[in-house]
């Protein structure tokens, strides 16, 4: 049996318009992703989704509930102790185009998670490792310099 990678308990997002009134975003979802699996969650437009999906990596606190990634509570931690986490967690969302910013280059939208989470330590390491990256998933070193809005 594979181990529980990510775990939601009873997930619930309100967002409170006035004293009386709230909005009911996401109420009381509860998941499991375990180890080798892969979770889409599918639905129409405003059925909250990406209020799910950022609660689920911790940008979004949930009114009510509790995210587990493997086997800690994540959920109401700390930034700083949220950190060792913030690497590991990841959304793709529905139209994965409008995250890339158009006029960056492919090299530097590859590099960018690179230097934010220190995974390298000099810049010489960050190029190696984006020709790395890109030889893995078969784009072309040719790619390095176009922007995201020429491909």
């Amino acid at each position: 049996m594979s181990e529980a990678l990510l775990e939601a308990r009873d997930l619930t997002k309100e967002f409170p318009l006035d004293r009386r009134r709230c909005v009911h975003a996401v109420g009381g979802v509860t998941l499991t992703v375990n180890t080798g699996e892969t979770l889409a969650i599918v639905g129409e437009s405003g059925c909250g989704k990406s209020t799910l999906g950022r609660m689920l990596i911790g940008a979004l606190p949930p009114t009510s509930g509790e995210v587990c990634f493997r086997g800690h509570a994540i959920t109401g931690l700390r930034e700083k102790d949220f950190s060792a986490y913030r690497r590991q967690l990841q959304l793709i969302f529905q139209d994965p185009y409008a995250s890339l910013d158009p006029r960056m280059k492919v090299r530097d939208l590859i590099a960018e998670p690179l230097v934010t989470h220190k995974v390298c330590a000099t810049k010489d390491e960050v190029a190696q490792r984006v020709l790395e990256l890109m030889k893995a998933v078969g784009i072309p070193a040719d790619y390095l310099t176009m922007r995201a809005a020429d491909g």
